[in-house]
This record gives structure tokens, C-alpha cells and sequence, in this order.
């Protein structure tokens, strides 16, 4: 009597997939971000390309172009570290903006600010976990 057949167990997902879709996340989400609101009040709201938001959304966009390059090229290139440079300077401008909003006592942060911000670290995250991954 023959042992019963197992379905085939699921393959994990390629690393450079995976890497991929985290990349569009964090693009997406500086993007969107910088297009939201980053401040509120009760009578008005400030939106990120009211704000710094256009430099967010520069860097989002030059970070993609320099991930697209670095998968164009291969494993072996070191621009990673580039994409990297880059989500570090908007994390310094959503801090900078977060400081802005927090010091104001009528004022609050919105959603924006925070999907800014979520990109720009999850940009640098999977930018250095490309670096490593390369050797």
C-alpha cells in the first residue's frame, strides 16, 4: 500500500519580488502622503504639497529611479545606498514638518504626514536589506 501524496508544500516568495512590492509600498505610500493632508485645524487644512510634500514626492521619485537602475544592473551595484540617502533626507523633512505641526497648539498632524513618514523609513528598510542582499 502506497503512503498517501502530499500536495506540494507553497514556495516562499522570491526575495527580489517581495523587495519589489515593498519598494512600490514605500514610493506609494511618500507619494500619497505627500498629496494628503499633513495638518489640520478646525477651519483649514494643509496639505503636503502645501507644505515640503514636493520634496517627499522628489525624493519617492528619484528613489524609484535609482531601485529601477539598481534592478536593471543587478545585484552587484551600490545604489541601494542612494535610495537609501534619499529616504533618510525625507525623513528628515517630515520630522522637521512633524516638529512644525506638534509646536503649534491649535494645529495636528493628518494622515499625510503619517503615510509620508511610514514610506520614507519602509524606503530605507528595504533599501538597506537590498544593499546586504547583494553580496
Amino acid at each position: 500500500m502506497a503512503a498517501p501524496e502530499r500536495p506540494p508544500a507553497a514556495e516562499p516568495a522570491e526575495p527580489r519580488a517581495v523587495s519589489l512590492w515593498l519598494v512600490a509600498l514605500a514610493i506609494g505610500l511618500m507619494v500619497a502622503g505627500s498629496l494628503g493632508p499633513w495638518a489640520k485645524d478646525i477651519f483649514v487644512t494643509d496639505y503636503g504639497l502645501d507644505r515640503d510634500g514636493a520634496l517627499v514626492m522628489g525624493a519617492a521619485g528619484l528613489a524609484a529611479l535609482v531601485l529601477a537602475l539598481h534592478a536593471r544592473h543587478g545585484r552587484q551595484s551600490s545604489l541601494p545606498i542612494v535610495a537609501a540617502a534619499l529616504g533618510a533626507l525625507a525623513i528628515g523633512i517630515v520630522a522637521s514638518e512633524f516638529r512644525e505641526v506638534l509646536d503649534d497648539t491649535f494645529v495636528e498632524p493628518a494622515w499625510g504626514l503619517y503615510a509620508a513618514a511610514a514610506g520614507s523609513v519602509l524606503l530605507v528598510i528595504v533599501s538597506m536589506a537590498l544593499l546586504v542582499r547583494r553580496g
